[in-house]
């Protein structure tokens, strides 16, 4: 007998070259996206999965993947940034960080560099 479980869990990606580490405060803040609209993707689901990715464009080989869980992202992680000026394109846009405890809330799928979840 086999069993099917079909989930549609909703989820974002995030990429960059260089690898996901924390500060020295053991939080992992990273760059977010529009803020208010950050904010109401969070409030009329429920929720998403992040997941980060770092990569490595001389040898096109994936260096990290971490996945922080739904119920580990909400209002609180969300954290404004200064609104543009008024003198560049987008006056008064305004983008967010994210910013979660890395030993609670980091779930390391693979990771190319051995630090442990201390560093």
């Amino acid at each position: 007998m086999q069993y099917v479980i079909n989930v549609q869990k909703k989820f974002k990606l995030k990429l960059q070259k260089k690898i996901f580490k924390p500060n020295k405060n053991g939080e992992l803040k990273i760059l977010g996206s529009e803020y208010k609209t950050t904010l109401k993707s969070l409030n009329e689901s429920n929720g998403w999965d992040l997941y980060l990715l770092a990569y490595n464009l001389e040898d096109y080989k994936i260096e990290q993947i971490l996945m922080l869980k739904s119920s580990d992202i909400n209002e609180e992680c969300v954290i404004p940034r200064k609104k543009l000026g008024p003198n560049v394109r987008r006056a008064g846009w305004q983008g967010c960080y994210m910013s979660f405890n890395w030993n609670d809330s980091v779930n390391i799928i693979y990771n190319k560099l051995s630090f442990d979840k201390t560093n």
